[in-house]
């Protein structure tokens, strides 16, 4: 296995083990399932290492049924992440990522106020 190829297999691994200290639970080779609490009630996600992981974000899928909104996917997943907060990969901080979450989820609660749509019209 080449350099580059072990530091992604252990950036995975760590990113990985990092969510499981904090509650989650491995499903498959690259999905954890887990909770995140915000003051209105908890809420249950699968976060998916994506084959692009950890040079791109994970997919994180609430697992309710959620409103049509600007802030889900057409697949269902959560838009977390858009082009200008790709540098640094953010979500490698498992604590900022999981705060995200917590946010996406209040804001979804409380209906976005304030926030503008995001078109892609490519997509």
């Amino acid at each position: 296995m080449s350099d580059l190829a072990s530091s992604i297999a252990l950036a995975r691994a760590e990113f990985a083990e990092e969510l499981r200290r904090r509650g989650f639970t491995s499903t498959g080779a690259s999905q954890l399932t887990g909770r995140v609490e915000t003051e209105a009630r908890d809420y249950a996600v699968l976060v998916e290492l994506g084959p692009d992981f950890p040079f791109g974000p994970p997919e994180v899928f609430p697992m309710e049924d959620f409103p049509t909104s600007w802030h889900l996917q057409p697949w269902s997943g959560m838009c977390l992440y858009h082009g200008d907060d790709l540098a640094g990969l953010p979500w490698l901080d498992v604590h900022e990522f999981l705060a995200l979450l917590k946010r996406w989820f209040t804001e979804s609660e409380n209906g976005w106020l304030g926030d503008f749509p995001m078109l892609d019209l490519d997509n």
